[in-house]
């Protein structure tokens, strides 16, 4: 039995170094494909009978809102052409995630980087090429830029990736020049630059660079793959590196609705949108009185400490305070909160008339509430400040807490 095990356990140890890995073929196989799948070897003879010595790993990046659907149909006529192909996926990319212009696009650059740091570990000697489409480019440009990594051949479609990408410090990183079909009638990398920032509308109108050929065509966004395609136009560039001219020129006349896209900035517009309502949000609103009630906060009958507090003391009239809290008249307060509707100006009596002079009117059962007060009126934003005029406090008492209504009016020059 012990000599059984041994064996058994010598087999055993040689099949796991087998499957970790794969043997090399002898060369008079070479003129075969050969793909691992968990440490097996599969063989096929290439389509076109041509050799593909020492193998190509080619990986398909995708863009937002698919899982590649596309692959198969690359995968399958680069296959056949003898390359090794590996799909890439980030997982689903939604719209928000595309748009917005934070971490989310830097954690896509440093995956793709791990995933060919990975791959070439898995064929050390082979060379890894890439093919990505759309919001895929962006993530493979990135990742060259940032990243330690290379890549023999870059193809992107329906590129978004920036255009001011330094493609002169890709050399060394990626045999140039890199390939970019373009198509002037896909206006999706025109929509994308022109709402967000980060983009290009390299897919559309091309690169324009040194070091990427820009190839035309009459396709739609998702239109390159199609079997003629990748075996006309990407299976002798990864080859070789030969450029197929395409039978478009590059002259054709630009889509109409590009022109539209240019000539409206939506970003730029939605960035002076933003800025223009912070700037008037910071602009006081008018008051319907010269002064006006509030509701200063809610505090305990007993204690008179404070349970919600929308105010607070900024400039005393009294330099020496007792030691309460209290807010007194001609204090000059700030407002430091919004608690939902309590803490906006009462600018209306529930009559509709405005709320400028007078005591304010209590029922007989509901708690810290005027009777006559509607709380719907303008919001007081945070930060402004009002000299107290008078105090109404006239529901302590009646309850565990009262409400403390302030009747105030904007600062001006000679206030404390």
């Amino acid at each position: 039995m012990g000599y059984l095990s041994v064996r058994w356990n010598a087999l055993a140890a040689t099949h796991i170094a087998a499957l970790a890995e794969p043997p090399i073929l002898p060369p008079s196989v070479r003129r075969f494909r050969q793909t691992h799948v968990q440490g097996t070897i599969e063989l096929k003879p290439l389509a076109d009978g041509t050799s593909n010595e020492g193998g190509h790993v080619v990986i398909l990046v995708h863009g937002i809102l698919s899982f590649g659907d596309w692959f198969a149909v690359a995968r399958s006529e680069l296959e056949n052409s003898g390359f090794t192909v590996v799909p890439f996926s980030f997982s689903f990319v939604g719209l928000i995630r595309f748009l917005l212009p934070l971490g989310f696009r830097n954690f896509s650059a440093k995956r793709f980087s791990r995933e060919v740091e990975d791959i070439k570990k898995i064929y050390p000697n082979l060379p890894v090429s890439v093919i990505a489409h759309s919001y895929g480019s962006y993530a493979v440009g990135m990742a060259l830029s940032k990243f330690d990594i290379s890549l023999e051949r870059v193809i992107f479609c329906g590129a978004v990736l920036s255009r001011d990408i330094d493609f002169a410090h890709l050399r060394g990183k990626v045999t140039l020049p890199i390939v970019s079909e373009c198509s002037r009638i896909d206006i999706l990398p025109a929509i994308a630059a022109n709402i967000t920032w980060g983009y290009s509308y390299a897919g559309t109108h091309g690169f324009m660079r040194a070091g990427v050929v820009d190839r035309f065509h009459e396709l739609g966004h998702s239109g390159y793959f199609n079997r003629e395609f990748v075996k006309r136009y990407w299976v002798p560039f990864l080859r070789d590196g030969t450029i197929i001219k395409s039978d478009v020129p590059r002259a054709r006349k630009i889509h109409l609705v590009s022109k539209a896209i240019a000539a409206f900035p939506i970003k730029t517009m939605i960035a002076i949108a933003v800025t223009l309502a912070i700037i008037i949000g910071q602009i006081p609103k008018p008051l319907p009185c010269d002064s006006v009630w509030i509701l200063g906060g809610i505090y305990s009958s007993d204690t008179y400490s404070a349970t919600s507090q929308f105010v607070e003391i900024v400039s005393p009239i009294l330099k020496i305070r007792p030691k309460d809290s209290r807010i007194r008249k001609r204090d000059i307060v700030r407002i430091t909160a919004t608690q939902g509707r309590r803490a906006i100006l009462i600018d209306y009596w529930a009559s509709g008339q405005p709320s400028c002079d007078g005591l304010l009117k209590y029922p007989s059962i509901e708690r810290y509430k005027p009777l006559d007060v509607d709380f719907v009126g303008l919001q007081l934003a945070a930060g402004e400040e009002f000299v107290v005029l008078d105090i109404d406090n006239a529901s302590r008492g009646r309850d565990e807490y009262f409400g403390e209504y302030l009747r105030v009016r904007r600062v001006v020059d000679g206030d404390n």
